[in-house]
């Protein structure tokens, strides 16, 4: 019987979890999506390690959902400064996403590359020189147990696999069962920078009318920043001049949430939905960021300047 590959943790880093493309369908049960932040970065680590690129592909399925888990999941670091040792065997892994050194018993080797770590090595990944998020990925994939159709650690829900801890070890798929090409198959296609200024485009939402005309009509031209107080749930918005509520107005009953609706509590500060967001919220959604826009949103550092852009008048 052949020896079962895996990883053990030597270094967690400040957060590092697991992630696939998420739990789909399942909103109505209460359930965040969760998933990757950065959809673009764990394509290409997975395409690079001959896994599964599409977001919808699995290589098991999860009775209690009735569905395939979606896609080869990965580690999400944040800020990388995390060391795996492999053991039982060899393995081949990208990192992707925020570019970091890459080094494999002490020896450096290339970041957005295929690299060879055997039974034995430890790999470490350093911190990141730019951007937030890195993604690991491994032939195979990293086989914890799904829960509701998915990999994903949830931190909101408290779903899937705990965030990664000094020695834990994450079990690995079997190499080439995921689909893939193989490794080195993937097409080498730089990944967006991380952004010095991030833009994202607000299609008008559905409480746009609980704010003051003159603060909608201002908004395309405000200039915020990234909050320190940013993680998977939203991207908290600071340093610009709060949205005004229309006076008289109280407070709504909970409603419905989608990925990347721009909820305003009553600060006036803006926070954009992330992957760990509720599925209900009481506050005014002033509108949604598309989810294209997302995975920049994913790797714009504290202190990034931060336009909403409206697609349309928010005020109409």
């Amino acid at each position: 019987m052949p020896t079962t590959r895996l990883f053990e943790v030597v270094r967690p880093g400040p957060l590092t979890t697991v992630q696939d493309a998420g739990r789909r369908g399942v909103a109505a049960l209460g359930v965040p999506r969760a998933g990757v932040l950065d959809a673009p970065a764990w394509r290409w680590a997975n395409a690079l390690v001959g896994n599964a690129v599409d977001d919808t592909a699995g290589d098991v399925t999860d009775g209690a959902a009735g569905g395939r888990v979606p896609g080869a999941a990965t580690l999400e670091a944040t800020t990388g400064n995390l060391a795996l040792r492999a053991v039982g065997g060899a393995a081949w892994v990208a990192v992707t996403g925020a570019p970091a050194p890459v080094r494999v018993e002490g020896r450096p080797v290339g970041w957005g590359a295929p690299v060879r770590v055997r039974a034995g090595e430890l790999l470490e990944v350093g911190a990141v020189t730019a951007g937030v998020r890195c993604y690991v990925a491994v032939d195979g994939g990293f086989d914890v147990p799904p829960v509701l159709g998915s990999r994903s650690a949830d931190l909101l829900a408290g779903l899937g696999p705990a965030p990664l801890a000094a020695g834990m070890r994450l079990p690995l798929g079997a190499p080439g069962t995921l689909g893939g090409l193989g490794p080195g198959s993937a097409d080498q296609v730089p990944l967006a920078a991380p952004p010095a200024e991030l833009l994202l485009r607000l299609t008008p939402g559905p409480r746009r009318d609980w704010f003051a005309p003159d603060s909608l009509a201002a908004l395309g031209r405000t200039r915020y920043r990234v909050s320190p107080a940013s993680n998977r749930v939203g991207l908290r918005l600071a340093d610009g001049p709060p949205l005004r509520r229309r006076a008289g107005l109280g407070e709504l009953p909970s409603e419905g949430m989608v990925l990347g609706a721009v909820q305003v509590p009553p600060d006036g500060m803006p926070v954009v939905f992330l992957a760990d967001h509720p599925t209900t919220g009481g506050y005014p959604v002033v509108g949604v960021v598309p989810e294209a826009d997302l995975a920049a949103a994913a790797q714009a550092a504290p202190g990034t300047p931060v336009r909403l852009l409206p697609t349309a008048r928010l005020d109409a």
